[in-house]
This record gives C-alpha cells, sequence and structure tokens, in this order.
C-alpha cells in the first residue's frame, strides 16, 4: 500500500510546484487614472480600460507600464517589480488635441485649419485644443467653415455638403455701327417688298443720321 501511495505523492508535487513557484513570483500592480477610456498596457499588450478596478498580476522583473488614450500625450514608465510587490500608480495621459472627423459627399475636398491645408476628405486628424476655424472647400462650390473651441479628447464629427456655385447671369453688349437695315444682309433677307413696305423701306432709307444701336444679349 505504501508503494503505491508513494507514486500518486510525487506526481502530485509534481503538478503543484509549478503553479507555487508561479505564485511566489507574481506580483500586482494598480493603476489609478482621472482619465476615463484609455488603455493601460503591460509591455506592449493591453490589459485593461481606465478606470482599472483590480489589480493587474505581473511577474517579478522588468516592465513597461503605459496608459495612452487618442487626444492625450501618453503616459509610460519603466518599473522594477519584485516577487510580492504591490505596486501604485498615478497614471494620466496629458491632454492636448481633440479628434476632427469631416466627411463630403464626394472625397477630396481641402481642409484648412486656421488658413493653413490640413488634409482632404474624408479627414480623421489630432486639432490641438483651443478655437480653431475649419474651412471645407472645392473648386466650383462654395466654401464651408466653422469656429469651434477643441476640447481634448472630445470628438467633433461634420458631415458637410458643398453647395455649387450660382451660375451667374452674364450681359454683353454689341455695338452696330452701322443700323442692321442699312446691311446687305438684311435687304437680301427681306427680298422684294411692293405696297406699304416700299413706301417704309425709303423711309428708312432716308435717314441718314441714324444713331447707332446696341444689341443687348443675356446668356444664361
Amino acid at each position: 500500500m505504501a508503494r503505491t501511495v508513494l507514486p500518486l505523492l510525487s506526481w502530485l508535487v509534481l503538478l503543484i510546484a509549478p503553479v507555487l513557484a508561479a505564485n511566489a513570483q507574481e506580483a500586482t500592480i494598480e493603476i489609478l487614472s482621472f482619465t476615463e477610456g484609455a488603455t493601460v498596457l503591460v509591455d506592449g499588450e493591453p490589459v485593461g480600460t481606465t478606470p482599472v478596478l483590480d489589480p493587474i498580476p505581473v511577474t517579478a522583473g522588468t516592465h513597461v507600464l503605459r496608459v495612452e488614450k487618442r487626444g492625450y500625450l501618453p503616459w509610460e514608465e519603466t518599473i522594477e517589480v519584485f516577487e510580492g510587490d504591490e505596486l501604485f500608480f498615478d497614471a494620466d495621459p496629458f491632454p492636448y488635441a481633440g479628434i476632427v472627423r469631416i466627411v463630403t459627399v464626394e472625397p477630396g475636398a481641402e481642409v484648412q485649419i486656421d488658413g493653413q491645408v490640413a488634409g482632404e476628405t474624408p479627414f480623421d486628424q489630432d486639432v490641438t485644443i483651443g478655437v480653431h476655424t475649419i474651412a471645407v472647400s472645392r473648386v466650383e462650390f462654395e466654401a464651408w467653415s466653422v469656429t469651434e473651441t477643441i476640447t481634448a479628447g472630445q470628438e467633433y464629427f461634420y458631415e458637410v455638403h458643398l453647395l455649387p456655385l450660382a451660375t451667374q447671369g452674364t450681359e454683353v453688349v454689341v455695338r452696330q455701327s452701322t443700323p442692321f437695315y442699312r446691311s446687305w444682309w438684311f435687304w437680301s433677307t427681306v427680298g422684294v417688298v411692293v405696297g406699304a413696305g416700299v413706301g417704309t423701306a425709303l423711309l428708312l432709307g432716308d435717314d441718314d443720321h441714324a444713331a447707332p444701336v446696341d444689341i443687348l444679349i443675356q446668356l444664361p
């Protein structure tokens, strides 16, 4: 009977030993942050999103902690962890920009921030905090713009519908120095006129002091 129990105990020790060793080397890290929705990474691997309510288990050794969120400068620190450590870190990324997204019906419209070309639609970039004028333009379309106070970490989405420029009517004035009824093409078109028409033609023909004629043409 004793011979049977000893092999069982040996196998049990072999199974439990790695678990006991891992627990002996384990330490914990707690991240305290006022920045909500930031990603917490340990050695480049995401382990949670702030606020992280539970301690993060880590092994003894060197680790890189990082807390990041778009619109914020990331917080990062390299730490040395020893067995059984319970470490606490205040980790707040520094706010610096908001997220501006702009779409237009047809892509490729130019986007300017404070008069400087920043890109084309579809537009998705970080814009530093503060008051900015955002403009969208395209050739032969009316420009669109808005003045916005950008807050760090906030998203600003604009769906812009650019309107075609209104067609402007154009007036062209043609000055006819010779009265049209004295031109050869007029008489060749009229042909032979009889009766009262003859008198009218003669009356027009006798006017040697006729003023020049302005013809107004309205173009669409």
